[in-house]
């Protein structure tokens, strides 16, 4: 007797419900657990397993499509770059990196609620909502330009001009340049 797509998402269905504490057990164990990769492993299983697949090899194959959605978040983590304090701190053009030995006064620390501030107050609307997007939300620019319903290349290059602007503002000597 066949079955159809119904019956075989109802028995992935029964699965997941029955196997759910085990699963979640082992993950946690091996400290992998994370709720959206769980859930999006549970929908990528979901759609993978076919009536032929049988349900014997549903953990192997639910562990084999969490592990690769882990590895692709983790992946996708290390491509966007969490800016927060460190990214005001050094923005500073290279030039200025270089040991100034008459220098004796010690460089200004800029915040980043200072830079915050400044962007808020002189960025445009759209300008700034770039900014939070970028260096709040640590949106790639692929991700902002979907999200803004642009290209990447739009908000990587307005987002450059965004840097442009705050780093002339908080070291003058770029804007001599």
């Amino acid at each position: 007797m066949m079955t159809t797509v119904t019956e075989t998402a109802a028995k992935v269905d029964a699965w997941i419900a029955k196997e759910y504490d085990s699963l979640k057990a082992a993950l946690i164990s091996n400290n992998t657990f994370d709720p959206d990769t769980f859930h999006d492993a549970y929908l990528s299983l979901y759609i993978a397993v076919t009536p032929d697949i049988d349900k014997n090899l549903y953990r192997k194959l639910f562990n084999a499509i969490y592990a690769e959605i882990a590895k692709n978040k983790a992946w996708q983590s290390f491509r966007s770059v969490n800016v927060q304090e460190i990214f005001f701190t050094l923005l500073k053009s290279d030039e200025d990196t270089e040991s100034d030995e008459d220098t004796k006064e010690a460089e200004p620390y800029i915040t980043a609620q200072e830079v915050k501030k400044y962007a808020r107050q002189t960025l445009t609307r759209d300008q700034f909502s770039l900014f939070v997007l970028r260096f709040e939300h640590n949106l790639t620019y692929q991700q902002i330009g979907a999200y803004i319903g642009r290209g990447k290349d739009y908000a990587k290059h307005h987002t450059a001009l965004i840097c442009k602007t705050i780093k002339e503002h908080f070291n003058p000597q770029i804007a001599a340049v």
